[in-house]
């Protein structure tokens, strides 16, 4: 996910494919890689994020969390 403007806090719907999931595994993308961050529990198959302006975060499954 990507934000120019940045926000104080966006929900996003998560894929079908991730009805099962209960954390996300969020991790900030750097020019040298991903850098993790956070684990975030998923609410009703949703996720609720804050993102600085100009900020990219990979979101993954957090399998064994």
């Amino acid at each position: 996910t990507y934000s120019t403007e940045g926000s104080d806090t966006d929900g996003w719907r998560l894929p079908l494919e991730w009805h099962d999931i209960d954390t996300v595994r969020v991790s900030r993308l750097t020019f040298d890689g991903a850098e993790p961050v956070a684990d975030v529990p998923v609410l009703d198959g949703t996720l609720t994020l804050e993102i600085g302006r100009d900020e990219a975060f990979r979101l993954t499954p957090a399998y064994g969390s």
